[in-house]
């Protein structure tokens, strides 16, 4: 009963991940077996509000480019005796589209004829390029 009581603080403390019968193929005493996994998305374009709509994937990026995200034209502001947040350098305007592709390595052993051991690299690569549709700063000005 200790023995197990150990055990289990061991595990919570250390946590191993570990499937087990992952699929139903049993391989052969001594036959090594790798496999490669690969999922993709469909373009990933927009994404959910804490209220449950939905927005651009890109809405952070849109924004005013002046003088609350740069701060050092607070001191042309100033120079100048302009209002607060009238220099500016534009606006940006971001689109974009996500793919997401993940790559997993699998790899077993047959240790006996009916029992394997198996290992599950996750993930080998998770690639998720972002594809720029249209990224444009307009309406620099200052003043």
């Amino acid at each position: 009963m200790s023995r197990l009581i150990i055990l289990l603080i061991a595990s919570l403390l250390f946590p191993v991940h570990a499937t087990v019968a992952d699929d139903a193929m049993v391989l052969p005493h001594g036959v090594f077996h790798v496999s490669v996994d690969a999922r993709f998305s469909l373009p990933i374009t927009e994404r959910f509000t804490p209220s449950g709509g939905t927005e651009a994937l890109a809405t952070d990026f849109n924004r005013n480019l002046n003088s609350t995200v740069f701060r050092d034209l607070q001191l042309v502001e100033a120079a100048f005796r302009l209002p607060a947040g009238s220099a500016t350098f534009g606006r940006s305007v971001v689109d974009f589209e996500r793919h997401i592709q993940i790559y997993t390595l699998q790899a077993g052993y047959g240790l006996t004829d009916r029992l394997s051991l198996g290992v599950s690299i996750l993930p080998l690569g998770a690639l998720a390029p972002c594809r720029d549709r249209q990224g444009a700063v307009s309406d620099g000005a200052m003043g």
